[in-house]
């Protein structure tokens, strides 16, 4: 039975990796196409800039301004989009590595207090994946346990 539950999490965590690596490449394009996006925005944003300095007119300042405020909007919506997308690929690059089961972000992994943050799902899919993890780190217990100090006497 420890052998098959053994097999079982070693699989589990093979699946949770995959399904991270996969996280990460898709959030790896959308990063890309989101900083050449970025980067377009920011060239004509320099643009509009020197239109608005070099305007002839007040008529063509003004026109100039406003055409540069609708691109300096585009230039701020893209960039958090990207900060949003690079945390994505970091956690997922972290699941990946580390083969953490379920969607508990682990914090600060490889030290002796790495905890799990909770998903931010709703209800019932919350209440599940919190006992899940909560058993998982319970069973991480009582492995830890049973490594320093054998097998428990009856």
């Amino acid at each position: 039975r420890f052998a098959l539950v053994a097999s079982q999490r070693a699989q589990a965590r093979l699946n949770a990796k995959a399904q991270a690596q996969k996280d990460a490449d898709v959030a790896t394009l959308e990063l890309k196409v989101v900083m050449s996006r970025l980067t377009a925005a920011k060239a004509r944003s320099v643009d509009a800039k020197a239109r608005v300095k070099n305007a002839i007119s007040s008529k063509a300042r003004i026109e100039a301004k406003d055409i540069l405020k609708k691109i300096s909007a585009v230039v701020q919506k893209d960039h958090s989009l990207a900060v949003a997308l690079r945390s994505r690929q970091r956690d997922a690059r972290a699941r990946a590595q580390h083969g953490i089961i379920g969607d508990g972000r682990r914090v600060n992994v490889g030290t002796k207090q790495s905890c799990t943050r909770q998903p931010a799902l709703v209800g019932v899919e919350e209440e599940k994946t919190r006992a899940f993890i909560r058993g998982y780190l319970d069973r991480q217990k009582v492995l830890r346990e049973e490594r320093v100090s054998g097998p428990p006497t009856r």
